[in-house]
C-alpha cells in the first residue's frame, strides 16, 4: 500500500476525483479548527457582523463542481465530528452556512466528538469514492496543527477503502441533521 504524501488537494485534483465517483462521494472531518484561505474573508464577515446563525450564499468554483457532482445522481454527503462544551468558532461558522452546501446537493451531519469514543476511525479526514464497488477510493487530506493543508494521500487498497468506508457509516449512522441540539 502506498500513501505516498502528495502536495495538498487543489480545486482540479477534486474535479478529477469528484469526476471519478459514478454513484457516492463520502466525507469525513475529524478536526475541529481548520485554516483553509478560501474562507478567509467568509470568515472576517462573520466575525465582523456579530457571528451569525446563518451565512450568506458562497457561490464559487469548488460549490460549482459538487452541484454538478450531484446533478449527474452522485450521492454527497459529509460528517463532522465536532467537540463540544464549548462547540468552536469555526464549527459555528460552518454550522452557520449549512444551507449553502444543502442547496447543492450535499447532504450534512454532525457528530458530537462525546459520542464516538468507540469508533474505528482512521488518523486522517477523507473523501472517498463509490464505497463498496470495485472502483472505490480514497483520498486523504492531511492538515498541520494550525488546521492548513498540508499534503493528500489517495489509494484504492481494497483494506483502507473497506475501513474508510466502515468509519463513516459508522459516524453517518450517529450523526444528526439538523444539529441544533449541539450548536444550540
Amino acid at each position: 500500500m502506498d500513501l505516498t504524501l502528495k502536495a495538498p488537494a487543489r480545486l482540479d485534483d477534486f474535479a478529477e476525483f469528484f469526476g471519478s465517483a459514478s454513484h457516492s462521494l463520502d466525507h469525513l472531518e475529524l478536526h475541529d479548527r481548520y485554516a483553509v484561505s478560501a474562507e478567509d474573508e467568509l470568515w472576517r464577515w462573520w466575525v465582523e457582523n456579530g457571528k451569525p446563525d446563518d451565512l450568506p450564499p458562497t457561490p464559487g468554483p469548488y460549490w460549482d463542481l459538487t452541484k454538478a457532482t450531484a446533478a449527474r445522481g452522485v450521492v454527497i454527503r459529509r460528517a463532522r465530528l465536532v467537540s463540544t462544551g464549548p462547540v468552536s468558532d469555526y464549527q459555528r461558522f460552518l454550522y452557520a452556512g449549512r444551507r449553502w452546501p444543502l442547496e447543492q446537493g450535499e447532504q450534512a451531519r454532525w457528530l458530537n466528538r462525546d459520542l464516538a469514543t468507540d469508533l474505528r476511525l482512521p488518523g486522517n479526514d477523507f473523501w472517498l469514492a463509490d464505497a463498496g464497488l470495485d472502483s472505490a477510493r480514497v483520498l486523504f487530506n492531511l492538515f498541520d496543527a494550525d488546521g492548513r493543508p498540508k499534503g493528500k494521500q489517495v489509494t484504492t487498497d481494497p483494506d483502507v477503502v473497506k475501513f474508510c468506508a466502515e468509519s463513516f457509516a459508522a459516524v453517518w449512522d450517529r450523526a444528526v441533521y439538523p444539529a441544533d441540539e449541539i450548536f444550540g
